[in-house]
């Protein structure tokens, strides 16, 4: 630091360009604005002359600190196995360098095993002050992000970063995560390597930039973390600040703190990660939320600060600071650090007052005010946005006097006694060890089925069903033969979306196709068999959005593999109702901003494959995508009355949302039927709807079909 005039030290940007560039194994602590703070780091083994000679100049007008960053540093050892025996001394432990270091912030469960035993320490890693918006920002800047892989493993081909993140486990997972659970993952980093596997469900890729490599991880389901020595692995932050879960090895060495019940699980090796794969994707779980409320900049900041605040006056020195963080200054080039700018207030000079209160703004206070939201929170808003507070004040104050409000009131007291009702339930499900759970058994007798799911609307999986169906035999090429290629004059919108009730067989000969569809289960009614199918072929990774059906269906999968995520009906007034039959909550990656009630829901997945049935009653939301090119048909025609009233709601009013924008302040989203996963899968699309593919009703032999 500089010396003033006056004696004080003066604050400059780190690293002033008269210091050149810093080796790897130093760095600085520094404030939000990256100003020095007057702490040094030291993140590596220091050897050589030089780097002991710079140390101690450091010294001298600083306070020094050691960061673990590297293997079991400050000892040092081969991996694995490189910890030192308790009895003989600690390889590294007494390398001159250590006599400046007063203070250690690290990743460690047992750090007296691997620091010495003197001077202060914190836990804490580097990635602890990572920045969610910002990482957010980067993934999402090629576009949304929409779910491609099931799960993701990184790791660069170097021998040292085989054995931290125990590359032998995590090729031998991988295989069994695709053949076992027909899992789709990415392997990052592992493209040419000479073991990696090969495998129609495993996608290998070199090292990636940045900005790609969060965008693979932001379109994954689960990080998955079979790593050992491995001291503080970023990519853990980085998935939680992508709201991506992880299954971690419960020996890891460093990250360990991440892991909780709303980030991720554990597993402890290859016998049990199978089911703690299956365990972690069959839960809903919120690790953006959770990492938010415990780390990045506005938590481990301060947590830091205070840290290093504390070290400085066991120094006897003098530092004051508020927010923290850890910079490198490595690839310094002698352009200095841009001073942070000052956040915009959420009231801008620019935005004009308003003098009349429009009546979009009526509506926006009159339904919040029936929700149940405080004045003073919608009068903030209001004037955020320009409008005089007793603007709002004076329409508040008369909404109780108005005879529509009165009724809504009344109205919304009799909804919310509905969904206390639901909510009961939901309660008592939750103590149920089995609410989570799917039943997946034989084919059950008419009586058994009606009596035990039908009528008491519970899902169920059949395994055995289609054993005597030559329909099992059919493969996208055979349903191409034998209807011919159609939809040729379908619309490129039509096309893309995949509409529900769209033509699927035009021809006399598709008919017989129905002849492989036997026998039926008794109690699926045959003489309505062709009003009551409908049928479905699906690209790989194209997803459905969340919705329920106004009937009971049985699907049948006859080809491929698909994930289904249930929702029970109890849960409706949290899965955001809005349009339909239809929820625009993403499944995969809820906006919990814009959807904060989803965060309690539970769900569960069960996975159909080739010749699998599922019983979805009525009701019950779900969620299907294909992990491979499919076939999949879904029956209605039961022997009992299978036709409800339903209600479709159209709700254009966003909870808190000022007119115009959602509940967490940003432009209303497109709603979509079908959404193709991502580019590669949109094309796919084009090109199986083409060449023959779609979703539409097979043609009754018998008599008309009911609505589905």
């Amino acid at each position: 630091m500089a010396a003033r005039e006056d004696g004080e030290l003066a604050h400059v940007m780190v690293p002033p360009a008269s210091r050149g560039t810093f080796p790897w194994e130093f760095g600085f602590i520094v404030d939000q604005n990256l100003r020095e703070t007057g702490v040094a780091v030291v993140r590596g083994r220091l050897q050589l002359p030089e780097h002991l000679a710079l140390l101690e100049g450091l010294a001298r007008d600083h306070v020094v600190m050691g960061m673990t960053c590297q293997g079991i540093f400050p000892l040092v050892g081969d991996l694995p196995g490189c910890l030192p025996d308790d009895g003989g001394p600690k390889a590294g432990r007494h390398d001159a360098y250590l006599s400046f270091v007063q203070g250690w912030a690290h990743c460690f469960r047992e750090p007296d095993h691997y620091l010495p035993r003197d001077g202060a320490r914190i836990l804490f890693s580097n990635s602890d002050n990572m920045d969610p918006d910002r990482v957010w920002r980067v993934a999402t800047s090629a576009g949304p992000l929409q779910k491609r892989w099931d799960f993701i493993y990184t790791c660069m081909p170097e021998p040292t970063n085989f054995a931290r993140k125990n590359w032998a486990l995590a090729r031998h997972c991988a295989l069994r995560f695709a053949d076992e659970l027909g899992l789709r993952g990415a392997l990052v980093g592992l493209a040419g390597v000479a073991d990696a596997p090969e495998h129609p469900l495993i996608d290998l890729y070199p090292k990636l930039p940045w900005r790609e490599f969060l965008r693979v991880l932001g379109q994954s389901r689960v990080a998955f973390l079979p790593n050992t020595w491995d001291p503080s692995p970023r990519v853990m932050a980085e998935a939680m600040c992508l709201d991506v879960p992880m299954l971690v090895n419960r020996e890891i060495l460093g990250g360990w703190h991440y892991v909780s019940a709303e980030s991720g699980r554990w597993f402890g090796d290859h016998d049990d990660v199978v089911e703690a794969m299956a365990g972690l994707m069959s839960h809903e779980l919120a690790p953006r939320e959770w990492y938010t409320a415990h780390y990045g900049s506005s938590h481990a900041g301060p947590r830091l600060a205070r840290f290093v605040t504390t070290l400085a006056q066991q120094q006897g020195r003098d530092i004051d600071v508020e927010d923290a963080r850890f910079y490198s200054p490595r690839d310094y080039r002698g352009v200095l650090p841009k001073k942070a700018e000052p956040k915009p207030s959420h009231r801008s000079a620019a935005v004009p007052r308003q003098d009349v209160l429009d009546p979009a703004w009526h509506r926006w206070l009159a339904m919040n005010s029936l929700l149940g939201v405080e004045d003073a929170a919608l009068l903030r808003i209001l004037e955020s946005h320009g409008i005089a507070p007793s603007l709002g004040r004076s329409v508040l104050e008369e909404l109780p006097q108005q005879p529509l409000y009165t009724v809504a009131d009344e109205l919304g007291r009799r909804l919310r006694k509905l969904e206390s009702v639901m909510a009961v339930s939901r309660a008592l499900s939750s103590l149920s060890t089995l609410a989570d759970e799917l039943e997946c058994r034989g084919v059950p007798s008419r009586n058994e089925f009606i009596e035990t799911y039908f009528a008491q609307n519970r899902p169920v999986a059949f395994d055995d069903l289609t054993v005597r169906w030559a329909a099992r035999g059919w493969t996208p090429e055979r349903l191409r033969q034998a209807c011919g290629a159609q939809n040729s004059e379908q619309s490129e919108s039509q096309a893309l979306y995949l509409a529900a009730g769209s033509p699927f067989f035009q021809t006399d000969a598709a008919v017989s196709l129905l002849d492989d569809i036997q026998p039926l289960p008794d109690f699926l009614d045959p003489t309505d068999l062709g009003g009551g199918v409908s049928l479905r072929v699906t690209p790989p990774h194209e997803a459905t959005p969340l919705r329920h059906e106004v009937v009971n269906l049985l699907f049948v999968q006859l080809f491929g593999s698909e994930r289904h995520v249930l929702i029970s009906p109890d849960q409706t007034p949290l899965v955001y109702n809005d349009v339909g039959e239809q929820s625009e909550v993403d499944v995969d990656d809820p906006d919990l901003e814009r959807h904060p009630l989803f965060e309690g829901v539970r769900a569960f997945a069960f996975l159909l494959g080739p010749g699998d049935a599922l019983f979805l009653p009525v009701g019950w939301w779900h969620q299907r995508r294909s992990l491979d090119e499919g076939i999949s048909m879904a029956l209605s025609n039961f022997v009992v009355p299978n036709s409800y009233e339903y209600f479709s709601p159209s709700i254009t009013v966003d909870g808190l949302a000022p007119p115009g924008l959602s509940a967490g302040g940003r432009p209303e989203r497109r709603r979509h039927m079908v959404v193709p996963v991502d580019e590669a899968a949109r094309s796919a699309a084009w090109s199986y709807l083409r060449s023959g593919g779609g979703y539409g009703a097979v043609p009754s032999r018998a008599k008309p079909g009911r609505h589905r």
